[in-house]
């Protein structure tokens, strides 16, 4: 047996015990895929467990023609297996290629489930390290070695040369192989953009993570095609500026006039997704470079909407010689720093119940509780949010986004709008995950799309971190149940026991017995033998 073939991280303890225990209680499923020479191609950590237990491991014998086919193998299979974040996904992509760097890049990110940018960074990082070498042929699905070809652009001016940064990876592939000036290939991107993925090619990426779907991928085409007209209880999100931010994937320079029918087409298919009772949250900035911008943009919603609420995000405020928040000083001799920016409420008819107690503040003045007929301490809150940023010193912890809003800014629109079972939240421009994060940490149903596969990437991370985290409070919570019911000495039931824990909870059932298998060994002994069977 060798582990020359075991190029995704190994199974930690807790894991690997796990999968020890149920090949001990149910036997090995999966049998393990074994190359011409035996050696172990795929089932490492199952072929381990077995040989622990000191039974035989059920084996495929395959043929291989080449080293290749066998890593393409281990990586297809362990890549669709494994939850792997993205930094892990780069781990892999660097050790795959370290082992096969002669892989096309476009192939490689379609096994592992990246964009081929991605495999390209990774392998111009090994190439500028010396550790790999500079091919002039790489290798395709089918086999086939292909020259390298380049998509180039000119540049004359500096001002050229920052904007030929931004759009190089968002030229479509009939520009491989030439050069071109600045004008064809902002052209180019743009009727790059223009093109569904289905029209491209490339199928929408997919992803749930707990009661989340997230979705990559042009929005006006997906919000279209994957969605069912009045779906949507609320629609929070802030739309590309068009002042050239890099965005990645997104082309965030359009001309003034298609910039604007873009929108108009954007808040027309939000308004045909959203149900009658539904709310539209915008979030947009007017700088003091273009003072217009959101009232201009707040009128092209005002054709499909009404506006019902005018909503002042103040990320940072001053009292009296002291100021709580952050922002980025603009160092003028001319303008203020511009500290606030608007959240526009919008409904369909303007006369839309909403619950302004959810994000209610405490009276000061407790007089005035008997004073208004108030049946609670709290008070509607206002039209000023006062939401400061949270301190970013690396781009990378907002996932490269320029633009992040805070995720309570997210959880404020949606309790606002008020709070319902099995109710479905929408970011058509999810970024790096804000409203996401915002939707999982309410419990509600939600979907996110971008069309940048780096940020939904990173907005899977952000709730796979939140699932995580969530899961060790439930564990935890789960062994004080336990052992409050063993202190008590009451009868242990498990099935009771972990129905009755799931109820208080909140979670199904089936959520809690697989808990179980995570729970420490102390604990698990406390519950009787009449337990489900460990997932």
């Amino acid at each position: 047996m060798t582990t020359d073939y075991q190029i995704l991280p190994p199974l930690l303890p807790d894991e690997f015990d796990t999968l020890k225990a149920s090949i001990a209680e149910r036997g090995v499923n999966v049998p393990i895929i074994v190359d011409q020479e035996g050696n172990v191609i795929d089932g490492y950590h199952r072929q381990r467990a077995c040989d622990e237990l000191g039974i035989f491991c059920p084996r495929e014998v395959r043929h291989f023609e080449s080293e290749t086919d066998k890593l393409e193998l281990v990586l297809r299979l362990n890549c669709g297996r494994r939850q792997l974040n993205r930094q892990q996904k780069r781990s892999v992509i660097d050790a795959y290629l370290l082992r096969d760097p002669q892989i096309a890049d476009n192939f490689l990110a379609q096994i592992i489930g990246v964009s081929k940018n991605t495999v390209a960074d990774v392998r111009s990082t090994l190439e500028a390290t010396c550790q790999i070498d500079k091919f002039d042929e790489l290798r395709g699905k089918d086999g086939k070695l292909r020259p390298v070809r380049y998509k180039k652009i000119i540049a004359n001016t500096p001002a050229e040369a920052e904007a030929a940064l931004k759009i190089i990876g968002t030229l479509p592939d009939n520009c491989t192989g030439k050069t071109i000036d600045i004008a064809t290939a902002k052209r180019e991107s743009r009727k790059a953009k223009a093109i569904s993925p289905q029209e491209r090619g490339v199928l929408p990426i997919s992803q749930a993570v707990g009661n989340i779907e997230l979705w990559c991928g042009d929005s006006l085409t997906l919000m279209r095609q994957r969605m069912a007209p009045k779906s949507v209880d609320v629609s929070v999100t802030s739309v590309p500026y068009n002042v050239g931010k890099d965005y990645g994937t997104y082309d965030d320079d359009r001309p003034q006039a298609e910039y604007l029918d873009w929108l108009a087409e954007c808040f027309e298919t939000i308004h045909g997704v959203l149900k009658d009772d539904g709310s539209f949250f915008l979030n947009i900035d007017s700088p003091n470079s273009n003072p217009w911008r959101a009232m201009k943009v707040a009128e092209i919603a005002g054709r499909f909407f009404s506006l019902q609420n005018r909503i002042v995000w103040a990320k940072t405020i001053t009292v009296d010689r002291l100021s709580h928040g952050q922002f980025s000083p603009n160092g003028s001799d001319r303008f203020l720093d511009h500290t606030w920016e608007f959240v526009f409420h919008f409904t369909k008819t303007g006369r839309q119940e909403i619950d302004r107690l959810a994000i209610g503040v405490p009276y000061t003045d407790k007089g005035n509780l008997r004073r208004s007929g108030a049946t609670s301490d709290l008070r509607c809150a206002g039209d000023v949010w006062f939401i400061p940023h949270p301190t970013i010193t690396n781009r990378s912890d907002r996932g490269h986004h320029p633009c992040p809003f805070p995720v309570e800014l997210a959880e404020r629109c949606i309790k606002l709008h008020g709070m319902k079972e099995k109710m479905v939240v929408l970011d058509p421009f999810n970024g790096s995950g804000s409203s996401t994060e915002a939707m999982a940490r309410l419990g509600v149903d939600g979907i996110g799309i971008d069309i940048d596969p780096n940020y939904c990437e990173f907005a899977v991370e952000r709730l796979s971190r939140l699932e995580d985290e969530r899961q060790e409070e439930l564990i935890s919570e789960l062994c004080i149940h336990i052992e409050d019911a063993h202190d008590l000495v009451r009868p242990m039931n498990a099935s009771v026991l972990l129905g009755e824990w799931a109820g208080w909870e909140g979670v199904p059932v089936e959520a809690a017995e697989r808990l179980v298998a995570l729970l420490p060994d102390e604990v698990r002994r406390l519950l009787i033998s009449d337990l489900p069977p460990a997932a």
